[in-house]
Parts: structure tokens; C-alpha cells; sequence
């Protein structure tokens, strides 16, 4: 209940007096336009963003909240699809600008979809064995659930009939249960073949079910009668076959493309195209198109073949997805791909239809820039981008000069100039704007990098890492050195042991560094090294940050977030763990301290995001993005705004300030 409906039943009831309501309505309609607001806040392409985020890179067109795109169908009329995704949702789109329409949360997952042929019906199949039936609205942004039953064998595959009045399920056996959707029973149970059935397939007209099996044969069956038909021998070939739209003939892959008489009337007629898959016919049945490649997943070839002279009129090469996630649109030209996003291809052009530009791929890392602010981006295909916090705007991009890499780490310069990618053996120093290398480093002796810090006017670099040990020895000495940008040796170097460096940071002036070893937390002057001082007993310790005046360090770690202040004297210190309080930040990996605010940032893919106060650990505010797990997560250096990476490869950037107040209210 809101401060309004409250404040209503009040007045009704004379226990609030005019001008008391007055105030708390003015209150009432001004937090509720505040919240309107947040909401109405939209990305770069019009989508409207989630409430409290400020900005999303990238773009949610064709992609679900998961990592990957599982199952895509196309509706009758080729205008709109329908695609499953492993964040258990089923989601409308459509298909001449990608937007989200609707969606229907399947959260037991979906093995098979099917659409009627008027469009009006939606059928699901689940890993449950749950047979599911809808009904759509007509501008898909609703379901309606009409009937649903369980199977009563392993679902491994389904496939429904045109008029979802039939749907075949198999699942690693030899046989296929044949079942009424009306009724919710087994009519038939379909039995001929010496192995595993891969696939099975409903004529248009619904009067035939064709089945595949390991045995490399097509069995024909009467899907009124279930009497058993022809038995066609397909060598090398396995996956889907495919009816022509009259039902009089089927089309088979393998060594060669038949055409089979379902009469068993005429002999089949070869075509010398070696495929591994038949993805369908037009709805003419003048053109097929054929699914050939490599082993699954991988990049695959479509090509469009015509019926009658056998000859490719079309196709796309390098293809990325799999056979089971690919979808013919009926007008026989285009073909959906399922995979991190649905991805429209034209298979007369050779091209995909209407890309949406990737701002980046597989993200491999991802910081915080104070300049600007910007959040900067490095994906496993060696690009490094920078995208404005406030607007989601790309404001720089540069290419590392090895093409594909798998970063682990990245860092900027406080003025956003310089950039040090962590590469594991060493690590790149260039410019942001126009990706020119200024320094390569590499732990002296060498070793395996594990962090990388710039200090704060950009002109050294702290670099951690771990050394091979003695022959013999069971692990290597880690290692915590300062690199000057000018080159030559290190400045100093300290030897941590066998104490894992979790994290490092400088102070805002540069004079000190704090580094995590192992369950410590240890302060080092910046100029020569010299160690001021130690807490021990903290527990792992993965993140620091130090406060405006370098007199306090928040640490984060899998025991909980604490902070460390240096007293007076410059030499004592104290610590207040944070453990018992607020244990949704004992995953927390990324911190922040905001002594304007007297706040602890803590941030983790899992977790959430904790706000904490600095003085005594309270809890001010905590909340979970879209509540799926992100790979990576950041927090700018005053504690703000904090950047969440979705599996979906966008990126939402969320205030700080504005996270508070929402947990307050959930609160």
C-alpha cells in the first residue's frame, strides 16, 4: 500500500485532516512522478530501461535476459517470431525490428515449440513432460492457457502437427508417442526402427508422420490410423526431413537429396547435393533449403536449392548456432538462427537481414573510467570500447593489435587516456582513442599477471602476479611491483610468498597502496615500498578501495565487507567487519567507498549490489539487477554508480543513490 491509497483511507475515515492530506498527497504525487519517471527512462534504440537503471550498452532487440537463444519459430505470415531462452521465458518479437512484444515464463524449460497455422495458437512442450496449450492475443503481448497435460515417457523431442491437434514426443528411445491434445492421451505408440529416434516430422495436411532413427531409415506412418507406410533407407543421413506443402512427397538429406512418393509409388529422385539437414520448403515447394556444415555447434551453410533443376539459387556462409535452433520462414527466403541473439537471414542476398550493431561480443572485462564517467569494455574478439555512464553513448574504440584474446583484466587512467589491458603474460599499455601501444610489461622475472592498477596522475603502473617456484615446489611466489611508463626496471618489488594477491588500489593521491594478500590487508608506501601497515585475520580479501583522503579503506572479501581507518598517529588501526550484518556481501568481489556520503559500495554477479553505512555497517540499501547472475560487475571510484553485466552481452548502469532509496522503500 502507497503513502496515497494510505492517506485516502485516512481522510475517509476523519482520522486526517485536510491539510494533513493535502501535504501527504503533494508528498504521495511527487514520489510517485519520481518513480514514473525512473521507469519512462529508455536506451538508445527506445527500449525502456529497467526502473533505477540510468543506461543500457547495447541493445535487448532479439536477445533474451540468458546468455543464449535455445529454440526459434516463425508465425504464420513471417511478420513476428517466437524463441525460448535458458532465462526461461518464452518472448514475442518482431521480426522486422527485433522489439520485444510478450512473453510467458516457462521456468521448467522447453524442449519443442509449435504454432497453429492461423497464428492464434501456441503449443509447449516442457522438459517436465507438461504439454501446454495457449492462446495468443492478437498483438502478442498476452497468453491465455487452455488446456495442459503430462506424457507419460522421456521428452528428448516433440514436434506438434500443424493444427496442434497431434504432437509426437520421443526421447532416447525407439519408439514415438503419438498424443491427443484434446483429450490429453496416447493414441498410438509408433515402434519400427533399430535405434534411437532422432526426429519426426507432421505432414501439412496432418495425415502422415514421418520418423528418423540411428538405423539411417524414414518411417512412414497414418497419423489417423497409425498404421505403419513405406520404409525409405536413407544412408548418411540423420536430422530433420522435410514434407512437401501438398504432403505427397518428402525430402530427405544424406549423401544425396531425395525426393521420396509417401505412396511408395514412384522411385525417389536424387539430387547430388550432399547435406546434413533438410531445414524445409517454400510454401510453393519450388525451393528447399539445405542445412550443411560442420560438426554441432558450429558454423553452418544454408543453401536454397531449386526442386526441379537442383541448382544452389542462394546461401550464407558461416552461419553461427545449430540445426535445432533453426527456423525456415514460410515465404522460403529468410531464415531465423538461434544462438546469443535471433539473428533474420536472407538466403537470396547472402546476408543477414537487418543486424543489430554489436557493441561488443563476449565480454572478457570491464571498469569503470573516472573521467566522464565511462564504463570501459574489452571483449574476447580484442576490441576495447568506452561507453558514456549517464547515456549508454560510445565515446571511444580501439582494436588490440592480436586480434583475438581473452583479457582478464582491465584498468584506465584517471583522465580516461590511457588504457592496460591484462593479458595474463603481459600486459598493454595504449591509448583508448586511437588503440597506439605506449608500454608492454611483464613480471620480473616472468610470471603469470593477475592484476593491474594505474595510479592516479597515469604515470606507473601496479602490477601483481605469481612466479613460477623451484623445481619441485608445489606453488610460486607472488609478486607486487611498480612500473614506471618511461620503461626500465621495476621501482620496487615486494614478495608476497604464497599469500594470493586479491586486489590492489591506489589512494586518491597516489602516496599509497593497499593490496589484499591472502587474509590481510596490507598498506604500502607508493614511492619505495615500504609496508605501513597490516590487518590480519579478515579473511580472503577481494577488493579494496580507499577513502577521499586516503585515511580509510573499505575491503571486501568472502567473509563480508569491513573497513580500516588510520588513526591520528598515522599508526593505528581498526577494523569493523561487517560479517554478521549484511551477509548478501560475502560474494561481493567489487568495492567502493563514498566518504561524501559515508557509504560502502559492494557490488558481485550474484549478490547484488549492497550499500552500507561506513560508521557502524548498517544495511542503507540493497537490490539484484533483473535478479540474473552477471558476469561481470564494477563500481565507480566514488561509489555512485555501479555497472552490471547481463549474460545477453548488455550492459546496465545503475545509480548508486537511487538503489538506496528503492531498498529503503522494499525495506
Amino acid at each position: 500500500m502507497d503513502a496515497l491509497t494510505l492517506a485516502g483511507r485516512l481522510h475517509r475515515r476523519r482520522r486526517l485532516g485536510g491539510l494533513g492530506f493535502a501535504a501527504v498527497l503533494v508528498l504521495a504525487v511527487a514520489a510517485r512522478a519520481e518513480q514514473a519517471g525512473a521507469e519512462l527512462r529508455r536506451d538508445s534504440f527506445g527500449d525502456p530501461l529497467p526502473a533505477w537503471a540510468l543506461a543500457r550498452v547495447g541493445t535487448v532487440r532479439f536477445r533474451h535476459d540468458g546468455a543464449w537463444v535455445q529454440l526459434v519459430r516463425w508465425l504464420p505470415g513471417g511478420k513476428h517470431l517466437v524463441s525460448y531462452g535458458d532465462d526461461g521465458q518464452v518472448r514475442f518479437w518482431d521480426a522486422r525490428t527485433g522489439r520485444r512484444l510478450g512473453a510467458l515464463r516457462c521456468p521448467a524449460g522447453v524442449v519443442a515449440l509449435g504454432v497453429d497455422a492461423k497464428g492464434k495458437l501456441l503449443g509447449l512442450v516442457g522438459k517436465d513432460r507438461k504439454v501446454c496449450l495457449y492462446e495468443l492475443d492478437a498483438d502478442l503481448t498476452g497468453t491465455k492457457l487452455l488446456r495442459s497435460f503430462r506424457v507419460g515417457r522421456p521428452v528428448g523431442g516433440a514436434c506438434f502437427s500443424r493444427d496442434l491437434r497431434r504432437v509426437a514426443v520421443w526421447g532416447g528411445t525407439r519408439t514415438v508417442g503419438l498424443w491427443d491434445t484434446a483429450k490429453g492421451e496416447e493414441v498410438f505408440s509408433l515402434s519400427a526402427h533399430l535405434g534411437a529416434i532422432h526426429t519426426a516430422v507432421f505432414s501439412t495436411d496432418g495425415r502422415w508422420v514421418a520418423t528418423g532413427g540411428a538405423d539411417e531409415r524414414v518411417r512412414l506412418w497414418d497419423a489417423a490410423t497409425g498404421r505403419p507406410g513405406p520404409i525409405l533407407a536413407v544412408p548418411g543421413g540423420f536430422g530433420r526431413v522435410a514434407f512437401t506443402p501438398d504432403g505427397r512427397h518428402l525430402v530427405t538429406a544424406g549423401r544425396k537429396l531425395r525426393i521420396w512418393d509417401v505412396r511408395g509409388l514412384e522411385e525417389p529422385r536424387s539430387l547430388p547435393l550432399p547435406s546434413r539437414d533438410v531445414l524445409g520448403l517454400s510454401a510453393d515447394g519450388k525451393r528447399i533449403v539445405l542445412v550443411c556444415g560442420g560438426a554441432t555447434p558450429g558454423p553452418l551453410t544454408l543453401k536454397l536449392v531449386d526442386a526441379g533443376s537442383a541448382k544452389v539459387v542462394g546461401q550464407v556462409k558461416g552461419v553461427p548456432g545449430w540445426t535445432k535452433g533453426l527456423a525456415l520462414c514460410p515465404d522460403g527466403a529468410r531464415v531465423a538462427t538461434a544462438g546469443r541473439r535471433i539473428r533474420v537471414w536472407d538466403l537470396c542476398a547472402g546476408r543477414e537481414v537487418h543486424g543489430q550493431p554489436l557493441p561488443h561480443c563476449r565480454l572478457g572485462a570491464m571498469a569503470f573510467c573516472p573521467a566522464g564517467p565511462a564504463v570501459v569494455v574489452a571483449d574476447l574478439a580484442g576490441n576495447v570500447t568506452s561507453w558514456k555512464a549517464h547515456t549508454g553513448a560510445l565515446t571511444g574504440r580501439c582494436r588490440l593489435p592480436w586480434g583475438t584474446v581473452r583479457p582478464v583484466g582491465l584498468a584506465s587512467s584517471g583522465e580516461g587516456k590511457l588504457l592496460a589491458v591484462n593479458l595474463g603474460s603481459l600486459v598493454w599499455v595504449g591509448q583508448l582513442g586511437t588503440g597506439r601501444e605506449v608500454r608492454r610489461f611483464r613480471l620480473e622475472p616472468r610470471g603469470r599477471i593477475s592484476l593491474a592498477v594505474f595510479s592516479p596522475g597515469g604515470r606507473s603502473l601496479a602490477v601483481a602476479g605469481r612466479c613460477p617456484g623451484r623445481p619441485g615446489a608445489s606453488t610460486g611466489s607472488w609478486l607486487v611491483q611498480l612500473r614506471s611508463l618511461d620503461g626500465g626496471q621495476p621501482a620496487w618489488t615486494v614478495r608476497a610468498g604464497a599469500r594470493v594477491v586479491g586486489a590492489m588500489c591506489f589512494s586518491p593521491g597516489g602516496r599509497r597502496l593497499a593490496v589484499g594478500l591472502g587474509r590481510a590487508l596490507c598498506v604500502y608506501d607508493a614511492r619505495t615500498g615500504r609496508e605501513l601497515a597490516t590487518v590480519k585475520g579478515l579473511g580472503p580479501v577481494r577488493g579494496v578501495a580507499f577513502g577521499r583522503d586516503g585515511r580509510a579503506v573499505a575491503w571486501v572479501g568472502l567473509r563480508g565487507v569491513g573497513l580500516v581507518e588510520l588513526g591520528p598517529a598515522r599508526s593505528a588501526w581498526f577494523t569493523a567487519c561487517f560479517d554478521g550484518t549484511a551477509p548478501e556481501a560475502r560474494r561481493c568481489f567489487a568495492v567502493a567507498f563514498d566518504v561524501r556520503a559515508g557509504r560502502v559500495v559492494a557490488a558481485d554477479g550474484s549478490s547484488g549490489i549492497v550499500v552500507l553505512d561506513a560508521r557502524d555497517g548498517r544495511v542503507l540499501g540493497r537490490f539484484r539487477p533483473g535478479g540474473l547472475w552477471a558476469p561481470l560487475t564494477a563500481v565507480s571510484a566514488d561509489g555512485r554508480l555501479a555497472a552490471w553485466a547481463r549474460p545477453n552481452g548488455t550492459i546496465l548502469i545503475w545509480s548508486v543513490e537511487e538503489a538506496c532509496r528503492k531498498g529503503q522503500a522494499d525495506g
